[in-house]
């Protein structure tokens, strides 16, 4: 395979994809700053107890709590069952008089409470005109009704309303509301716009397997939301039915919120954890922090807790984070003939990789017909993802062909100029993809794994015919040294297949978890692994041995087999540069600075890695 000539009109596409992918990214950035108030909450039944554990009532913690940077109050779901189990509800399975019964007939069952019309509301709501109220009826300030046509276990299962309601409304001390509905069976459109118009809350936040609404009445959620004013936190990582539909017709409406379980918070030092609701705001663009307890026990408890608040509310200050309500996200308002326009100027990146990697007529008009399409598609919301999986995929494989004609230029000004030309890819995905949609997680860049493997193959494959004899190399023997060399390979590589993904924490190692941790306190950014310790070192190597067998002319043929290992290797680390900004959700700043960080520390790791190699290497020679 001849070296391809990098042509000037291929170079001025770059920039110009660059030039308007920025034109894009800068509604971006200005809705981001727009955007910058964190909102931390606590549930209001664990404030309960841990106050009642240091002797005092809720009168007294909430406002230790808010001085703190408390802003919200999580509140969940009371049952019929739950207010009986209080003292607040009486329920009587007898027949009761006829004043309860129906016009047609049959037997109803008698429910008291100090405030009935609130249970008879909810109840009416979910089974209509299953309440009857006599309000001459009392006994020591007891309301009584009649109800027909629910079963007693049926009754008890009822939700109607917030635990709020017990209290008042002044106890809470001018905190916003996080209302907690799960998705009980018959919750039908009149149910869900009582418990949210019920709930006089800002927020809404499912519970359980299912959001309220799931399936069929997910419109009815919807609708209630607007209606009431209310914003939907969607909890991050959580794996509950009905979310993605909510977050696909209303991401106008959704805000991100990030909670951990008791039994991961037990696990960390009080550094970590203050650490992970800070990163979750400042990195990911979390906006509700649902904070729970480190401490259950201790003399003093509440005052943990308030210390607690105030360290995750310095750290998010400290990241330049404001304190206050949370709200959605602003559409970018980027004009569709800007998503053309960075499409029109992918096209002939696109048109350039295929044409290198295929030869014949047909093929090539092929590619040409492809590329066109694909740039064209970037106008249209249903075919853009595809414009932006293939610049992902073709940017960092256009470095390497660069690379391929630049064979004099030195390693380190090559490895900056491949970095960049995969950084203007990954500004080619952003700009292409930037809507609330993808601010919200609503949607995701598609295709991560291909964007991430392909390119590499693709490397591989060319640098491998380009500085070896592949075909010679597999009529011959595989020795051992081959064999345990490739299951290495193999095994790191599955690894970061079954690694790589959006927001994906599993099979993290502890070694690993250690070494982030020391970066996160050294660094601005924590870089990516996979480029920091392989890809981006590995990158060097092989520029540096490319530059060598370069050097030595047919004396450097030997080389050519680990210079296209490298390589090939160092592609990983530039599909991360692309992978990096696909993460939409991450403020544009900390994909940049990540991206920059990872390059230079990569960089410095390689560099000491070649200079052990060429040490040993000449001592090797002069021993010799």
């Amino acid at each position: 395979m001849s070296s391809p000539k990098v042509p000037v009109w291929v170079l001025a596409s770059v920039l110009v994809c660059a030039a308007v992918s920025c034109v894009s990214l800068l509604e971006r950035f200005k809705v981001e700053r727009h955007n910058r108030s964190v909102m931390i909450a606590l549930e209001l039944e664990s404030v309960e107890r841990i106050a009642a554990a240091q002797g005092l009532d809720l009168a007294d913690a909430l406002p230790r709590l808010k001085e703190a940077g408390l802003r919200a109050i999580v509140e969940s779901e009371k049952t019929v069952g739950n207010l009986m189990d209080e003292g607040m509800v009486r329920f009587s399975p007898e027949e009761v008089s006829d004043a309860y019964h129906a016009a047609d007939g049959g037997h109803a069952y008698e429910i008291s409470a100090f405030d009935i019309a609130q249970v008879a509301n909810a109840l009416n709501a979910q089974f209509p005109g299953s309440v009857t109220v006599n309000p001459k009826i009392k006994d020591n300030g007891w309301e009584t009704a009649g109800v027909e046509g629910v079963q007693p276990d049926v009754l008890r299962s009822v939700v109607v309303g917030l635990r709020r309601s017990m209290y008042g409304t002044g106890e809470l001390h001018g905190l916003e509301i996080i209302a907690r509905y799960s998705n009980t069976e018959g919750s039908n459109p009149a149910a869900i716009a009582f418990l949210l118009r019920e709930a006089q809350a800002r927020y809404f936040l499912p519970m359980g397997d299912q959001v309220l609404g799931r399936r069929q009445n997910i419109p009815a959620l919807i609708e209630a939301l607007r209606a009431n004013n209310m914003i939907f936190a969607n909890p991050e990582f959580a794996k509950m039915g009905g979310i993605a539909n909510v977050l696909d017709q209303a991401p106008e409406l959704t805000v991100r919120l990030h909670s951990a379980q008791a039994a991961e918070l037990d696990k960390m030092p009080d550094s970590a954890a203050v650490e992970r609701y800070v990163k979750a705001a400042a990195e990911r663009g979390i906006r509700i922090l649902l904070l729970r307890p480190l401490n259950f026990s201790g003399p003093a408890p509440l005052d943990s807790l308030a210390h607690f608040v105030a360290q995750v509310s310095n750290g998010l200050q400290r990241e330049g984070l404001g304190i206050g309500p949370a709200r959605p996200y602003e559409d970018p308002g980027v004009p569709k003939v800007v998503f053309l326009g960075i499409g029109l100027a992918a096209a002939p990146v696109l048109f350039f990789v295929f044409s290198s990697l295929v030869s014949g007529q047909k093929w090539q008009l092929l590619g040409g017909a492809l590329s066109l399409g694909l740039g064209a598609g970037a106008y249209l919301d249903s075919a853009r993802p595809y414009t932006a999986l293939a610049c992902a995929v073709a940017f960092p494989t256009l470095a390497f062909l660069i690379l391929d004609t630049r064979r004099e230029a030195n390693p380190l000004v090559s490895y900056v100029h491949m970095t960049v030309t995969s950084l203007i890819g990954g500004l080619c995905v952003a700009g292409l993809l930037n809507g609330t949609n993808y601010l919200v997680v609503a949607d995701q860049f598609l295709g991560v794994k291909l964007a991430h493997y392909l390119p590499v193959a693709l490397v591989g494959f060319y640098f491998l015919t380009r500085l070896t004899n592949a075909r010679g190399s597999l009529k011959s023997a595989i020795t051992w040294n081959q064999a345990v060399l490739f299951v290495v390979i193999l095994g790191a590589l599955g690894l970061m297949f079954l690694r790589t993904g959006n927001d994906n924490p599993e099979a993290v190692s502890g070694l690993e978890l250690k070494i982030r941790s020391i970066m996160e306190t050294f660094l601005v950014v924590r870089p990516r692994t996979k480029e920091i310790l392989f890809g981006h070192p590995a990158l060097i190597i092989g520029l540096f041995l490319l530059a060598w067998q370069t050097k030595l002319g047919d004396k450097g043929a030997k080389l050519g087999g680990w210079t296209a290992l490298a390589l090939t290797l160092g592609a990983i680390g530039q599909t991360s540069v692309v992978n990096t900004m696909c993460h939409i959700h991450t403020p544009l700043l900390v994909s940049v600075t990540r991206i920059g960080v990872g390059a230079v520390v990569g960089g410095i790791i390689g560099l000491l890695l070649w200079a052990a190699f060429r040490g040993r290497h000449q001592r090797a020679q002069s021993s010799n």
